[in-house]
């Protein structure tokens, strides 16, 4: 998918509104960046509602649904979602189950959030299959994850907190070199704030690999609120690039090989 753009409405390269708006100007600058530096956030949750509350996400996408999902800037994946399970169809008037690995089958988690109905603490776990491909070790105390390069030393490779996800681009880019998919990341940031201005503004930023859109207006009940949201997706490289074997040419680790 190419990145050509077009932008509606003001577009979010519009300088006028990011100036009356600072702080969603910020996140969203800094969502357009998620990927390109050596850290890439699959989870984050901050902020407080009715002040300023952010949140961002992560899915990975197969190539056919990539295309149709770029025309939406909506979630592919709701938190909580993406779990095992089964589906009913019927067949000739014969109900026909079928066992799940994902509640999608164009959509797959790279993070699971988990909740126990209030019972335990809510849990954030980084996709297993992730995990088993670079062999992660993890630290249980801190919740961080290595690897262990060929000289024995552990690098670090992911770590999680209460309100966070992060994992080395790196390895982002190579495990979507081996499932030749696209990393879906996802954006939803609220702000309510007097020092808004008045006027209602609205604007779509669409292009081959971003959806954005961010509005302006009067909050239900009193009050102004501006909200950012969207999605952004990543291309492939080519599956030489994974580092795995057979490939284990341009990669950084090294992952069993199947014999």
């Amino acid at each position: 998918m190419e990145a050509r753009g077009s932008e509606r409405s003001g577009g979010g390269g519009d300088a006028t509104w990011a100036s009356r708006d600072p702080r969603q100007k910020d996140v969203y600058e800094g969502f357009l960046d998620e990927g390109k530096g050596q850290w890439t956030h699959l989870y984050v949750s901050t902020g407080r509602i009715v002040e300023h509350s952010v949140g961002q996400y992560s899915a990975c996408l197969t190539q056919d649904w990539a295309k149709e999902a770029i025309n939406d800037p909506s979630w592919d994946l709701s938190l909580g979602s993406g779990e095992p399970g089964f589906s009913q169809s019927y067949s000739s008037g014969v109900p026909v189950t079928t066992y799940h690995r994902f509640s999608d089958h164009d959509v797959e988690p790279l993070v699971y959030y988990r909740e126990f109905h209030g019972i335990r603490p809510r849990e954030l776990e980084l996709s297993e299959e992730f995990r088993l491909l670079f062999n992660l070790w993890e630290d249980r105390k801190t919740r961080t994850y290595f690897y262990f390069d060929e000289a024995g030393n552990a690098v670090k490779a992911a770590a999680i907190t209460d309100n966070s996800l992060t994992v080395l681009t790196s390895l982002v880019r190579r495990y979507q070199a081996v499932r030749q998919m696209y990393p879906a990341l996802y954006i939803d940031s609220t702000l309510w704030s007097v020092t808004l201005p008045h006027e209602r503004e609205q604007w779509e930023r669409k292009t081959d690999q971003e959806n954005l859109s961010y509005y302006r207006d009067a909050a239900p009940g009193g009050g102004l609120f501006s909200r950012l949201f969207g999605k952004k997706l990543v291309s492939p490289p080519p599956i030489e690039e994974s580092g795995i074997w057979p490939y284990e040419g341009r990669g950084h680790t090294r992952a069993s090989s199947l014999m």
